[in-house]
């Protein structure tokens, strides 16, 4: 029996541990819910479970602990992954189940969340994608959402999130040569609704326009790159 054989087995013997209900050490309660779990399972996976059961809190004592802001059903379904081995995430869920993990600190299903995203990158993806890619700071997330951007400028640049980007993000895209459009004139005509839109909607925009130092700095950006396109 190989290494990998090996792996397979002990999942399967935690599943079987896990279906029966047997041996439970620690309870977490989630909307009210009380699921029951193992310690060493928590610990072994998450460095949040594992620091709570370092420390001298209340809940460790008591066995119990009270997570809020996460989902019954999204945690049912991450001890499913950690107790089987298998797959959960679905394009409607792994979101949810992304940012729980990472709240949860389950680093290697983080890296799964990740993964699922990238290949789940669309025209009715990307914004919630890119939502919470900049939250966690995702660099592989983030590298392929501006990959993507790029591919189908045109399209991209109509979407309302366009509007809202910062002045770091916008010169970020339109100054790539990577930036695949048929016609210089669609990412000009973009950057003019985008400033145009500005002081419509200071309020939503990034922090970096919100002194005149930096809407200089668009302008002269502006200016600058009709000059060049004419």
């Amino acid at each position: 029996m190989n290494r990998q054989e090996f792996c397979v087995q002990i999942v399967k013997c935690l599943e079987n541990v896990w279906s029966e209900n047997i041996l439970f050490d620690f309870a977490v309660q989630v909307q009210g819910e009380t699921i029951q779990c193992h310690r060493l399972i928590l610990a072994a996976c998450s460095e949040f479970f594992r620091a709570c059961f370092r420390s001298e809190m209340r809940e460790t004592t008591e066995n119990s602990v009270i997570l809020n802001d996460v989902s019954c059903d999204v945690f049912q379904l991450i001890l499913k992954a950690l107790y089987t081995g298998i797959n959960v995430l679905t394009l409607e869920n792994f979101m949810e189940v992304w940012r729980t993990v990472h709240l949860l600190q389950i680093h290697f299903m983080v890296q799964v969340c990740e993964e699922f995203a990238i290949e789940a990158v669309s025209m009715d993806t990307w914004e919630g994608i890119y939502a919470i890619a900049k939250l966690f700071e995702s660099k592989t997330v983030l590298d392929k959402l501006h990959s993507f951007m790029l591919s189908d400028f045109e399209q991209f640049s109509t979407s309302p999130r366009f509007l809202h980007m910062s002045f770091k993000e916008v010169h970020q895209l339109i100054s790539s040569d990577n930036v695949v459009v048929n016609d210089e004139e669609i990412v000009l005509n973009s950057v003019i609704r985008w400033v145009e839109f500005v002081p419509e909607n200071w309020m939503n925009l990034d922090e970096s326009l919100s002194d005149n130092h930096e809407v200089g700095n668009v302008c002269d950006f502006f200016k600058g790159y009709e000059e060049r396109t004419r």
